[in-house]
């Protein structure tokens, strides 16, 4: 069956949470894109790797084999491969029209046929680990140059064929939701299990080893307490937790380290009650067989992980 082009105007995802993926543009800081970006990139890896679930299947399924990155799920949807390869074109697409808009006043954008591409590219066909080299190259590009925006160059703008009219800040937050959906749609709102914890070192499916993470559905990253300038004492904050929300996550689990030295800001606690979200503290072992726990049961949990004191 041939794929039904999607002539919906996603740009409401500005406005409100999608429905579909969960995803809150919302409610992270614009200048959180370029490692949200660099993120999602990895998790695409771990997808054509065949080191995460693949084929729109529950969280807590069994990892696709390599031949299944070509199996559709359905007949009018795209394989995990043909989504890695739009992922993949999406960002070289956005690198030539953010420069575009940094570059020049107030540009019109190419049109682009998304569906045309897929055709004409034979992307089913092509080899998974070339286009997991070709995605994180234009990732790394890309997030470079969202990393690079600074000032007054947020509220330059540009416009699509179809009328519709972006800042850069704009442009940044609805690009984000595009890899993040995908991400979705191929792995059914996977969030990646902790494989272990020791003192100093944990190990995440499909992310490899780290000292702290930040772990959301379709994903996760190292966490870096300098983004928010965290310290223990008065400890998670607000702004820590913000990126979980706009993955969609209806439950978050919040470790306090291996001795509990961790705080928990009593606003961010209220913050996430604000948002209805089921939220878990506990000392860090505890919180990995939580947090593990509900991924299995397929919830759409994220969580803050602290492998030290």
């Amino acid at each position: 069956m041939t794929i039904v082009p999607d002539t919906k105007d996603w740009t409401w995802v500005l406005r409100r949470p999608c429905p579909e993926c969960g995803f809150d543009a919302r409610s992270f800081a614009r200048e959180r894109v370029s490692e949200m970006l660099l993120a999602g990139a990895a998790a695409w890896r771990a997808v054509l790797a065949g080191s995460v679930p693949a084929g729109s299947v529950p969280a807590g399924s069994v990892p696709a084999e390599s031949g299944d990155l070509r199996r559709r799920s359905r007949p009018d949807r795209w394989s995990p491969l043909e989504y890695a390869c739009h992922v993949r074109d999406v960002f070289r697409l956005y690198a030539e029209r953010l420069d575009l808009m940094l570059t020049r006043d107030a540009p019109h954008f190419p049109n682009w046929d998304q569906d045309a591409t897929a055709v004409a590219e034979r992307y089913g066909e092509q080899d998974p680990a070339r286009v997991a080299e070709e995605l994180t190259a234009a990732a790394d590009r890309l997030a470079a140059d969202f990393a690079a925006v600074s000032g007054d160059a947020w509220q330059r703008t540009g416009a699509r064929g179809d009328g519709a009219d972006f800042t850069v800040e704009s442009f940044a937050r609805y690009f984000i939701h595009d890899p993040v959906h995908h991400l979705h749609d191929v792995t059914g709102g996977w969030s990646p299990r902790i494989r272990s914890v020791s003192w100093g070192r944990m190990e995440v499916e499909g992310l490899g080893a780290g000292k702290d993470f930040r772990l959301y559905p379709g994903g996760g990253r190292e966490w870096d307490w300098a983004e928010t300038g965290m310290r223990h004492s008065p400890g998670i904050q607000p702004a820590d937790v913000a990126e979980l929300l706009a993955y969609g996550a209806t439950a978050v689990v919040l470790s306090r380290g291996m001795q509990e030295r961790l705080e928990v800001d009593p606003r961010t606690l209220e913050a996430l009650d604000a948002r209805s979200v089921t939220v878990h503290v506990a000392e860090t072992r505890a919180a990995v067989a939580v947090y593990n726990g509900l991924v299995d049961d397929g919830v759409a949990v994220a969580g803050l992980f602290h492998s030290t004191c």
